[in-house]
């Protein structure tokens, strides 16, 4: 399992400085290639419109916006959903939204706040050389990415970003440095251990004295414990075969331990689901937690979707 959860680890115009180019049409979307100052490089992003959507028409309606990191390997299923009917689906079926598919071609380098080449077992991953490259790829999305895309299509201001492991990281950072770029965050089985635990030693103050208000947070938990380990001895363990889940508990209890500050969250543990397998599910439900009002909160009413 730690051995899997290492590879998935590694695998992975209107504004100065971004210019369009190439604009492509696929059966899950278009394809934008967007030359970046801040990055340096063209980077490539997919943008799925909803049905309702006609370019060749006058359209005042607007969508929110949901920004999915590791877009390469999640687009596809994330557009499945929204497009798929039947009963099992209902709940995110055929809502109107966006879906902006960033995709990385160094994660290690794009989402992590800082350089280092310790795994989260301790030993040392060479293919985290590159790692560190998080400061430019946050202003990537916020100086150019989300400001072309609120110009070109017709995006609402409501915005959602969605990353698993390592992009999870990312998610996290961003949310607890600059809380108000998104209305909501999901990570999914985030790298919490990141660093000596960098990005979490920051949370634990900020979920103390931030204000969250108007901003929600959906968390997924894998279970990455050996055999044998269930949580509440893995929260007391100090091993590193256990420092990936212990760290993301950790997150939990400073979550629980804030609840004036105004964040709307919730988390979920997938018992049996391990690292890789646990994205599917958990982007699924974040969807619903994003999506369907009875799961935004208990007034009915959802921060995110309804609010435009």
């Amino acid at each position: 399992m730690v051995f899997a959860l290492l590879l998935l680890l590694l695998a992975g115009m209107v504004t100065v400085g971004v210019q369009i180019i190439k604009h492509n049409r696929s059966i899950w979307g278009r394809t934008d290639r967007i030359n970046s100052k801040i990055l340096s490089t063209v980077r490539k992003v997919r943008v799925y419109l909803p049905s309702s959507y006609e370019a060749s028409t006058p359209n005042k309606q607007l969508y929110p916006v949901i920004y999915l990191l590791d877009g390469d390997a999640h687009c596809a299923s994330v557009v499945a959903m929204l497009k798929q009917p039947g009963e099992l689906n209902h709940h995110v079926a055929n809502t109107e939204l966006i879906v902006v598919a960033v995709k990385s071609s160094d994660r290690a380098r794009d989402f992590t706040p800082t350089r280092s080449l310790i795994g989260p077992e301790g030993n040392k991953l060479p293919g985290l050389i590159n790692s560190g490259g998080s400061e430019k790829f946050i202003a990537f999305i916020e100086k150019e990415l989300v400001p072309y895309i609120e110009s070109v299509y017709p995006a609402s201001q409501r915005k959602a970003i969605i990353g698993h492991s390592l992009s999870g990281l990312v998610v996290m950072n961003i949310l607890i440095t600059q809380t108000k770029l998104f209305n909501a965050y999901v990570a999914i089985d985030p790298s919490m251990w990141w660093d000596n635990k960098k990005i979490l030693n920051k949370a634990a103050a900020k979920f103390k004295d931030g204000d969250f208000t108007g901003t929600s947070l959906f968390l997924g938990v894998a279970n990455t414990m050996p055999a044998g380990i269930d949580i509440k001895q893995a929260k007391n363990d100090t091993t590193g075969s256990t420092n990936h889940v212990r760290s993301i508990l950790e997150l939990i209890s400073i979550l629980e331990s804030n609840p004036g500050n105004g964040l709307h969250w919730l988390h979920k543990y997938y018992a049996d689901k391990d690292h890789g397998s646990v994205a599917l599910p958990g982007i699924y439900d974040a969807l619903r937690f994003l999506c369907d009002d009875g799961a935004i909160n208990a007034a009915g009413t959802s921060p995110f979707v309804k609010n435009q």
